[in-house]
């Protein structure tokens, strides 16, 4: 008996390192600079960011199972919004972003930057690049090239095609 515990614990002791190494192979493919340029297509915009926020998703639901501190300080709102991403929504979020692409600030932005697609813009590290519109400090979560970094705006100065989209 005590031979076909310790085989079975063998066996599912390899099924999980073998499945560590493969994520972890997984993850350093996508973050190779070519596999990432692929990825940042407008086309698969919607489902690279839908994969992210549900796997994001997963992977906190499971950390706060855990106990883990940090994970049970996101909000289970924020978690099951992250679970239920719907596919449409983040490509009805593409079409918002190609109108907001071509407004001439942040054409004006993106010529700044280097960059062609505003979809280029979270993989980039564009708070590196210096520019009137970037500062090493600021790293926002939704970024619109083209409107300066500055640490405060008055919100009666921003119109609504500056807005996050």
């Amino acid at each position: 008996m005590e031979a076909s515990l310790i085989a079975t614990l063998l066996i599912a002791t390899g099924v999980a390192v073998w499945r560590l190494v493969a994520l972890l192979m997984g993850v350093n493919l996508l973050n190779r600079a070519r596999v990432r340029r692929l990825l940042e297509r407008p086309a698969l915009h919607p489902y690279r960011l839908g994969a992210r926020h549900r796997l994001g998703g997963l992977i906190i639901a499971a950390l706060a199972r855990l106990r883990s501190p940090r994970a049970r300080r996101v909000s289970p709102e924020v978690v099951a919004a992250l679970r239920t991403a719907r596919l449409d929504d983040l490509k009805a979020l593409r079409e918002v972003l190609h109108e907001v692409e071509r407004l001439p600030t942040v054409q004006r932005g993106l010529d700044a930057l280097g960059l062609k697609p505003i979809f280029e813009g979270p993989t980039r590290g564009v708070h590196r690049i210096a520019t009137p519109y970037t500062d090493q400090m600021q790293r926002p979560a939704c970024y619109v090239p083209g409107v300066p970094a500055r640490t405060f705006y008055q919100p009666r100065r921003l119109t609504r095609a500056s807005a996050c989209p």
